[in-house]
């Protein structure tokens, strides 16, 4: 199993964000993590991270606990991690964006350049002068330019453009046919079944149901009820 989240819990101070929250991502696949904003999905994934800590359950990745790394031994083994807010160095080009991340293994700053052809067109200039699409598209390279063995994106598609949307699922389904494995958080539902092997949904911080993406797809209407809980 890639990764093995059991009974976590976390909080922001005081608040108690998420309650035992359990599931699994094995090799090779895509888990959706769906949900209405505010129920937990990016404090999950950034507890993964451990850019917030978990205060009790478990966290194992490949089998190794890490539920008690900083954030930058979890991003060494092998985890990458598009955030929300993307991120990027605002003050550094295209280019050495991705050269601050790079490490070896099949996704070179070459080959980005080839899948990402509108970041190659641009790769001298600053971050911080780019679209927001683009800079979507700059956040998921510069994460791949780890080489992940598992990438976590969270709304990846939050605020975008509709023929940004279709570039990004257009991404999303090339690296599942290549066995990349991700952990997707997003409110976009259709987006989110274009390619997951199994749907979570989150309420107030608790994974409260789970599904295939197969039966998902095929009848979306008993996902849709408990996303309107």
């Amino acid at each position: 199993m890639m990764l093995r989240c059991e009974n976590v819990n976390a909080r922001y101070g005081p608040a108690h964000v998420l309650f035992d929250v359990s599931f699994e991502v094995p090799e090779g696949s895509l888990v959706a993590l769906v949900g209405r904003n505010g129920v937990g999905k990016s404090t999950t994934l950034k507890t993964i991270m451990g850019l917030v800590p978990a205060r009790s359950g478990t966290i194992h990745f490949e089998g190794r606990p890490i539920h008690r790394l900083e954030p930058f031994r979890i991003a060494r083994i092998g985890i990458g991690y598009v955030p929300e807010e993307r991120r990027v160095f605002s003050d550094l080009s295209i280019d050495e964006n991705l050269e601050v991340a790079e490490r070896p293994g099949p996704w070179s700053r070459q080959r980005i350049y080839r899948e990402f052809p509108a970041l190659a067109e641009l790769r001298a200039r600053r971050a911080g002068l780019l679209s927001g699409g683009q800079q979507q598209m700059l956040a998921i390279a510069r994460s791949l330019a780890t080489n992940p063995r598992l990438l976590l994106m969270d709304e990846p598609t939050e605020g975008l453009a509709p023929v940004i949307v279709g570039a990004l699922r257009s991404l999303v389904q090339a690296l599942r046919r290549e066995g990349q494995t991700c952990l997707l958080a997003a409110q976009d539902l259709h987006f989110a079944l274009a390619t997951a092997d199994q749907v979570l949904v989150m309420n107030k911080g608790q994974v409260t149901y789970r599904t295939s993406g197969e039966a998902a797809r095929a009848d979306m209407s008993p996902l849709a009820e408990r996303l309107a809980v």
